[in-house]
């Protein structure tokens, strides 16, 4: 019979054991990256209690929170489509993309580094405000680079070669971030089925996403690098450029 017991007791503290690592890992260890999915219905509707913070651009706002008369309290705008690839979407009804998905928990001021200010406002009484985010984008550089594609569909970036900042980010077509962040659910769900629907594929990111595309010529700099390492070549060498040319080791 103590041989039972005994038995018994080991199941129920292994099951205990599992069910103590299990709730501690998605409390603890996953809290923020549960809270940041963009799947977390509650996780959204809870960040529309207080104010979301803005997304900036030399100081000035390119995504913000107004505030509304509504059961959501603010509403997410988007001053341009030309940044809609870097901010992504907020939307109650569907989720969230880009920067408004990869740092919600900040923006919302839920972030463990946000702790102070969390207890703060939990003593205060005061509602936790969000904390806003400075981009690297220079405006000048994003605006030339959306115009330069014109009407045509793919992705720019500009990189400071020498602090690796993004300067610019475009991906065309762009799409309106207004059309998703309203509090109508017909008319977001409406919206958001016919982003999806176009073949254009406005919603995909090109710059980061999107299907794997071939270097082309940027590749070009690894090559020419390497030709002047080499020792047999100059800036001012001349290269053959004939029409076909034969593999070495190969009949190709």
């Amino acid at each position: 019979m103590q041989k039972e017991l005994r038995r018994v007791s080991l199941v129920i503290g292994v099951m205990f054991l599992s069910l103590f690592t299990s709730s501690t890992g998605i409390q603890v260890i996953s809290a923020d990256s549960l809270a940041a999915d963009g799947r977390n219905v509650r996780s959204v509707y809870d960040s529309y209690e207080t104010q979301r913070g803005d997304i900036l651009i030399d100081g000035e706002p390119i995504a913000k929170s107004v505030k509304t008369d509504d059961e959501y309290h603010y509403l997410r705008e988007y001053t341009s489509s030309r940044y809609s690839a870097i901010t992504g979407y907020f939307s109650f009804f569907n989720g969230a993309a880009g920067l408004e998905a990869a740092s919600n928990d900040f923006l919302t001021g839920k972030n463990s580094s946000q702790f102070f200010e969390q207890i703060n406002a939990l003593f205060s009484g005061n509602p936790v405000t969000g904390g806003s985010i400075e981009l690297t984008i220079d405006p000048k550089v994003q605006k030339a680079a959306w115009d330069a594609l014109g009407d045509m569909k793919g992705a720019v970036v500009a990189i400071d070669p020498i602090t690796g900042n993004i300067l610019a980010m475009v991906s065309k077509p762009g799409f309106d971030a207004n059309l998703l962040s309203t509090h109508d659910p017909v008319e977001a769900n409406e919206n958001y089925k016919n982003l999806l629907a176009r073949k254009s594929d406005p919603l995909i990111n090109r710059a980061i996403g999107g299907d794997l595309y071939a270097p082309g010529s940027v590749f070009k700099l690894v090559v020419s690098a390497a030709a002047l390492e080499g020792g047999n070549f100059t800036p001012e060498s001349k290269i053959d450029n004939p029409s076909k040319f034969k593999l070495p080791g190969t009949e190709t």
